[in-house]
Formats: C-alpha cells, structure tokens, sequence
C-alpha cells in the first residue's frame, strides 16, 4: 500500500494492480506526466475503496485479476459510490466479453495491458483537458 501526499492541479490518479511490477511501471509513467499524479496504489477491494473514499481520485486504472474480490465488484462500487470517477479497466483480460461488460458496469476506458500500455497517457491527457477545476 503506497499513499502519496495530493497535488493541487494534477490528475489524482489511484492504481489498483495486485503486481507491484505493473503498480511500479504506472507510478514511474505518471511521475513523467506534469499533468498527473500517482496518488495511491492499491492490492486489493478492502484498500481501493478505502483509497478512493479518502483521496477521491479522478482517475482509477484497475485491473480486473487482483487479491480478493475482482476489479469487477470493485468498478461496480465505485460507479454507484463515485459516478464521476473516470475508470480505466487496465488489464490482461482483454476478452472481448470482459470489455463489454466492464464497459456495460460504467468502466469509462478499456485497455489490454500487454498491447495499449502506451496509448495510457494520450488517455489521461485527454482526460485532464476534460476535467473542470
């Protein structure tokens, strides 16, 4: 569990990925954006709703595969708790009946991990553009 102080002006952004290899990669990639910030990772349900209860993120990259409940339950919680955080499922579950359903529970974005890694920051610029302070 990583909790970072918050930056006025930038993109909060909340990871939850149980691999610390993927959490890592994402920090080091949202620390070179002065558009975002990598505000908390998360491993598992119990902390990503406690994180996005505390810090009310703007962006959530979740992953479906984590410890304990799925991704899934997490997107549903969050959708009905905070409709305006914007989900990215990030993930290597790239099926397309994952995509549809994720997209059908409120999930803004779907990325496939292992091919659209690189296509995440144009997303998240596009997504602070968007953002009303």
């Amino acid at each position: 569990m990583i909790l970072l102080p918050l930056i006025t002006g930038k993109l909060k952004v909340l990871v939850v990925d149980d691999s610390l290899l993927i959490s890592n990669r994402l920090r080091n990639l949202l620390s070179d954006l002065e558009y975002t910030q990598f505000s908390a990772h998360a491993e598992n349900y119990t902390d990503a709703l406690l994180f996005t209860d505390a810090l009310k993120p703007h962006v959530l990259l979740l992953d479906i595969n984590i410890n304990g409940k799925s991704g899934i339950e997490i997107l549903k919680q969050v959708k009905k708790d905070y409709p305006s955080v914007k989900v990215i499922m990030f993930t290597n579950q790239s099926e397309e009946h994952y995509r549809k359903l994720c997209i059908g529970l409120g999930a803004d974005y779907f990325l496939d991990k292992s091919s659209e890694f690189e296509s995440l920051t144009g997303l998240l610029e596009k997504i602070y553009e968007n953002t009303k302070w």
